[in-house]
C-alpha cells in the first residue's frame, strides 16, 4: 500500500471493494481469508496485464478529511489522505513492488539511480527528458536542489513535516547537464531511496510563503491525473486524466475523492457511494464487510504502524510523575502480540 518506505513493523489490514469497479473477476465471488493464515510475504493482489483492464470509468474513494493543505512537505500535509491524492499527481524517484522492495521510478527517471559510498556517499539521478510540470517547465536538478533546501531544516521558515535525510545531505548540484543531478551527502544515509519522493516544483520550494501557503489547492501536476475540482460544499475533489502525461496513460477516467467520517465508510460502501475501502485494524467492519453482497475482501501484511499519544496540556496530565506512570503501565509486549501475532 503506497509509495513510500514507512519506518515502522507490518500490520496486518484489510482492503475491501465492490467488485464490479474492479474491473475484472466474478461479481459475488467474496475472498474471505483469515488473517492469520497469512505470512508477511502473502498478499492478494488481483494480479492483471494493463491490457486486461477496463479502459474509462470512476474510481470513487473515501477521505477521513479535506486536506488543510496539498503540500505533503508541509507540517499540516503529511496525512494519508493527502497521500492518497497527491500521489496521482506528482512523482517519486522510487516506488515500491508487493513485498516493500524499492523499485526506481521510469516515469520520472532514466535509468536507476547511481550510488557511491566511498570516499563519500553520492548519488546520481538522470531524469526522463520527457518528464515536465503541466505548465511545460521541464523536470531539472532544479526541483531536486530546492526541494532539498526547503526540507534540510536549515530556514526554520518553512514548516516542514520532516527533515531526516535532507539534513545529511551537504549539497544538490547539477550534473553534465540540466537533467542529471548530484545529491552528496554530509554523512551516510541509508534510507536514500525514501527521498526525492512527492516531487514539487522548484518555483514552490524557493521561499517559505510559497511553501507555507502555496498549495491550499494542488496547483500543477506531473503525473498520470489532474486537478479538475475541489467542491469544499460537497467535500470532493476531482481528478481526470492529465492530457499532458508522457507516461502510459491512466486507465481510468476520473477519481472522485469523497470526505467520510471513517465509521461511515463501511456504511458507504455497502450503498456503492464508494468502491473500496482499508479496513485496517477495524474488527467490526472486517465483520460486517464479509456480509455484504458484491465485495471481494484482500488481506495482507501492510507497511503501517500505530501510536499512542498522550495529550501532555491535559490538567490530569500536568504532573510529571503522572504521565511517567501512565507511560509506565503501557504494556507494550500486549499491544505488540495483538498488532504482530497474526503475521
Amino acid at each position: 500500500m503506497g509509495r513510500r518506505l514507512w519506518r515502522g513493523g507490518l500490520l496486518p489490514f484489510a482492503l475491501v471493494a465492490i467488485v464490479s469497479a474492479c474491473g475484472g473477476g466474478d461479481a459475488g465471488s467474496g475472498v474471505r481469508t483469515d488473517p492469520a493464515a497469512l505470512s508477511t510475504t502473502d498478499n492478494q493482489i488481483n494480479r492483471m496485464s494493463r491490457d486486461g483492464l477496463q479502459n474509462g470509468g470512476t474510481l470513487t474513494w473515501a477521505l477521513s478529511e479535506m486536506p488543510p493543505t496539498f503540500n505533503r512537505h508541509h507540517l499540516d500535509g503529511s496525512l494519508r489522505d493527502n497521500a492518497d491524492v497527491m500521489s496521482a499527481l506528482v512523482l517519486a524517484a522510487y516506488t515500491t513492488d508487493a513485498s516493500g522492495t524499492p523499485i526506481w521510478n521510469p516515469d520520472l527517471l532514466a535509468s536507476e539511480p547511481v550510488l557511491v559510498t566511498e570516499p563519500r556517499q553520492v548519488v546520481t539521478y538522470e531524469i526522463n527528458p520527457r518528464a515536465a510540470w503541466y505548465d511545460g517547465t521541464p523536470i531539472t536538478w532544479e526541483d531536486f536542489h530546492w526541494q532539498w533546501r526547503a526540507l534540510n531544516g536549515t530556514d526554520g521558515s518553512y514548516l516542514v513535516a520532516s527533515s531526516t535525510g535532507y539534513e545529511d545531505i551537504e549539497s544538490v548540484a547539477m550534473g553534465s547537464h540540466e537533467r542529471e543531478v548530484a545529491v552528496t551527502y554530509r554523512t551516510p544515509f541509508a534510507d536514500w531511496q525514501a527521498l526525492f519522493s512527492d516531487l514539487f516544483p522548484a518555483s514552490t520550494m524557493r521561499g517559505p510563503e510559497l511553501f507555507n501557503t502555496g498549495w491550499l489547492e494542488p496547483i500543477t501536476s506531473a503525473g498520470p491525473f489532474k486537478l479538475e475540482s475541489i467542491d469544499r460544499t460537497a467535500q470532493t475533489i476531482t481528478l481526470v486524466r492529465n492530457e499532458r502525461w508522457w507516461g502510459e496513460p491512466a486507465k481510468l477516467e476520473r477519481i472522485v475523492y469523497r470526505v467520510i467520517e471513517p465509521v461511515a465508510v463501511i456504511d458507504a460502501l455497502a450503498n456503492g457511494e464508494v468502491d473500496f475501502m482499508d479496513i485496517g485494524p477495524d474488527a467490526s467492519a472486517y465483520r460486517r464487510a464479509t456480509s455484504i453482497a458484491g465485495v471481494d475482501i484482500r488481506v495482507a501484511g501492510g507497511p503501517n504502524f500505530r501510536h499512542i499519544t498522550m495529550n501532555g496540556t491535559s490538567p490530569n496530565l500536568q504532573d510529571l510523575r503522572v504521565r511517567q506512570a501512565l507511560a509506565m503501565g503501557i504494556d507494550r509486549t500486549a499491544i505488540a502480540r495483538a498488532l504482530l501475532q497474526p503475521l
